[in-house]
């Protein structure tokens, strides 16, 4: 091609990142739904930090032998900050303890999606007060990811990459503390999360974030029931951390459910740094009041 003066175009040349939610995602069909990533490296010939790579040199080897590049040397790779110490976490806040800092909750039947409350992103949280025995929760219409807790006990989680329907079986353990005590009240907790919107084709406009269809509890449709619909965006978490003295902390020995770690660090020079995530389980990372993106653990 380049003997014949053909034009080449690179996608991507440079790597970049989209912060937040703004990841985005695919359906061609229905019923198929594929998240993209936050980082839009690629494989690029320049990293998402702009750093130069083998496949850069490579490139430029190769058009070097057709056109005349800049006699100018190629600018070394800037310098990387890393921290000398560990960061600690050393704040826990629970989500499910703390609801009214982050969500004004209200009562709702089902279904109630993210757009009925003109919310774009982050996530949301149904919650029902039940009694009685209980075997199977079944979820129809997850938009995107939905995990299920049951006295605050996750029970499992429903991803729609995977389909839109599932049913969770509660652990035996759980079922048999329930079944004991069949007049006692317990809570459902369903957080969905909206995994990023379809950005192009024609489902964007059919792309509802939450559970678009309906709840089975043993088979008994409960959309009806007097659900608690708490609309979480999650933009920033700066405003529980400035209310800290009034935060609630989960009963001691209870469950983990989730929750909001917070750490802080001082970097005394302006080289570019990274925030490395392996070991973690899926989240969303902050940086003072800045949405970084998601991290999710790759198999």
């Amino acid at each position: 091609m380049l003997q014949l003066n053909a034009s080449v175009n690179f996608y991507m040349f440079h790597g970049g990142t989209n912060f937040g939610y703004t990841n985005g995602a695919m359906s061609k069909v229905p019923g198929r739904y594929n998240v993209r990533v936050t980082s839009y490296d690629y494989n690029a010939p320049l990293t998402e930090s702009g750093d130069t790579t083998e496949k850069y040199f490579a490139i430029r080897d190769v058009m070097s032998k057709y056109v005349e590049l800049p006699s100018d040397p190629v600018p070394p790779n800037s310098p990387k900050w890393k921290s000398t110490v560990d960061i600690q976490m050393k704040t826990r806040i629970s989500l499910f303890d703390n609801l009214e800092q982050f969500s004004k909750c209200v009562e709702r039947k089902l279904p109630s999606l993210m757009e009925h409350f003109n919310q774009s992103e982050g996530f949301i949280l149904y919650q029902l007060q039940w009694s009685g025995p209980l075997h199977n929760i079944s979820l129809y219409g997850v938009h995107d990811r939905a995990t299920v807790f049951v006295d605050r006990q996750k029970i499992g989680s429903i991803n729609r990459m995977q389909s839109l329907n599932g049913s969770l079986i509660l652990p035996i353990d759980l079922v048999n503390q329930l079944n004991v005590r069949p007049d006692k009240g317990y809570t459902i907790s369903i957080l969905v999360e909206n995994l990023g919107r379809v950005n192009h084709g024609s489902y964007m406009a059919v792309d509802f974030k939450g559970i678009n269809c309906m709840v089975l509890l043993d088979g008994k449709n409960v959309n009806l029931e007097g659900w608690t619909v708490c609309p979480l965006p999650l933009d920033s978490v700066q405003p529980a951390l400035q209310n800290m003295a009034n935060l609630r902390y989960p009963p001691s020995g209870s469950p983990f459910t989730p929750s909001i770690f917070c750490g802080s660090f001082r970097k005394l020079n302006g080289d570019d740094t990274f925030l490395d995530p392996r070991g973690w389980e899926k989240g969303i990372a902050y940086l003072n009041e800045v949405n970084l993106g998601r991290y999710w653990p790759t198999e």
